[in-house]
């Protein structure tokens, strides 16, 4: 990178500062353009792999680039700097897309050959690529991530300017990626979580996920003292909602959630996991359990609770999510904001409360005869006896809106239980007329409501001596 683009980076005006990262990227498309991706058996010399050593000087320059932006702007006392590194980073994502976007093209013109080896050549290329800029990724965005807490203002604002570019144009390259050192760290990491179990693995690379970290973060800023930070925040926030939509539809296309660099991550799970944290630290007064949870006291500002409310109503809008699957995560949480002192987050806690009670009725309708297998893989998905619990305790809450809340839920469980029952009659008296031997066939309770009756029989009982007429 040259004096001039450097000075630039570091000046006090934005336009000066865009014209050094507009260097930026000239400098990692030329590294690129020098490039050969495509593996060829006869460029074998004495020395090695000749299109294997381009690649590497490729390599060296971007993060070397990546290292010095890091290092002497991102992180040097003065703010100018600091912008200008932002500018810079998201300038090598936009580069190196642009880039290996020119090197796609320009393999695609090459013959193909006639014993199928350019297919070979092709997948290694596209292997080679996609290698480049998912380590890229994992080295540019840590640094712009942590500027989000950087103190001063302009500086977070940048920041959510440089993931917008980056988020826009990796999209869910950059949803997907963990926060792995190394791909035999990765493998090593995934051979331990399978022995553990499926459910180990999945909440560990929730845990290290840049989308989780993207989560927390955004989710401070939607409750910066700044009102231009705030309103960069917001705008960050749909990108990344659309791109999270975006991944599920191709998941969903193709019935496994690939990342596209060649690992296993559930975008999903890192969501849930993210909202469950924030919502169920909202409502507490002491967040100092844990260290790094320190910083989810602001969880309970009402802007990051609106931020958490989105969220939620966006994953129950989305087709291929099943929400109500995922509502024991961050239930507890939505129940605590009903007692919020801000009355726009009770009215859109409640309503979204409301929601999901409709949708858990509506699992249990339907013509049973017509569809009993699609009936009872609704009235699975709903762990009303997690949700029941939860209830329990909400019966004992100060809050009278979060107590009659609590006993509505429970009302309409225990109508359910009495369906549930009914239902589980019926369909032991058909099996027992078709069984040969007469011998009875006993039905377990799909949902865990109606052993869980007794419980919520003795939460709602002291309810019925309360002073508050409504929560009678």
């Amino acid at each position: 990178l040259s004096q001039a683009a450097r000075r630039a980076l570091a000046d006090k005006l934005y336009e000066k500062r865009k014209t050094g990262a507009l260097e930026v990227e000239r400098v990692v498309r030329a590294a690129l353009a020098e490039t050969s991706f495509v593996v060829d058996a006869n460029a074998e010399t004495a020395n090695g792999d000749a299109s294997g050593a381009r690649i590497s000087r490729a390599r060296r320059a971007i993060f070397g680039l990546v290292s010095l932006l890091a290092d002497e702007f991102v992180s040097h006392e003065s703010a100018n700097r600091r912008k200008g590194g932002l500018l810079g980073l998201a300038a090598i994502v936009v580069g190196l897309e642009r880039g290996l976007g020119e090197a796609k093209r320009d393999g695609d013109d090459g013959d193909d050959g006639d014993d199928g080896f350019s297919r070979r050549e092709t997948f290694e290329e596209n292997h080679t690529k996609t290698r480049l800029e998912r380590d890229a990724l994992r080295l540019t965005v840590p640094p712009v991530l942590a500027a989000f807490r950087d103190p001063d203002a302009r500086v977070r604002y940048y920041a959510c300017e440089a993931m917008y570019n980056i988020v826009k144009t990796a999209r869910g390259g950059v949803l997907s990626l963990t926060e792995k050192e190394s791909e035999k760290e990765g493998s090593d990491a995934e051979k331990n979580a399978d022995a553990r179990g499926g459910d180990d693995s999945a909440a560990d690379a929730a845990s290290f996920s840049f989308l989780r970290r993207l989560f927390d973060a955004s989710c401070d800023l939607s409750a910066d003292a700044d009102a231009d930070v705030q309103n960069a925040a917001h705008l960050l926030d749909g990108l990344v909602k659309d791109v999270v939509s975006e991944t599920f539809e191709e998941a969903n296309d193709s019935s496994r959630s690939n990342d596209g660099f060649g690992g296993k991550f559930d975008v999903g799970a890192a969501l849930v996991s993210a909202i469950a944290s924030r919502a169920e630290t909202s409502g507490e007064k002491n967040t100092s359990v844990k260290s790094r949870h320190a910083t989810y006291a602001s969880s309970r500002d009402p802007y990051a609770r609106q931020f958490l409310i989105g969220w939620i109503v966006a994953l129950d809008a989305t087709p291929q999510v099943d929400a109500l699957a995922l509502l024991p995560e961050f239930f507890d949480g939505l129940l605590r904001m009903l007692s919020d002192p801000n009355r726009e987050i009770r009215a859109q806690a409640d309503g979204c409360l409301r929601t999901f009670l409709t949708e858990i009725k509506a699992a249990f309708d339907g013509d049973d005869d017509d569809a009993d297998a699609a009936g009872s893989f609704r009235r699975r998905r709903v762990e009303v006896a997690r949700l029941s619990a939860t209830l329990e305790r909400h019966t004992k809450s100060a809050d009278e809106f979060t107590r009659v809340t609590a006993v509505t839920w429970l009302r309409e469980f225990i109508a359910l239980a009495g369906r549930e029952g009914g239902r589980g009659e019926s369909d032991e008296k058909k099996a027992n007329a078709k069984h040969r031997n007469g011998a009875p066939v006993k039905f377990a309770s799909s949902t865990g409501s109606v052993a869980r009756v007794a419980e919520m029989t003795r939460a709602v009982l002291p309810c019925l001596s309360h002073a508050e007429a409504k929560v009678r």
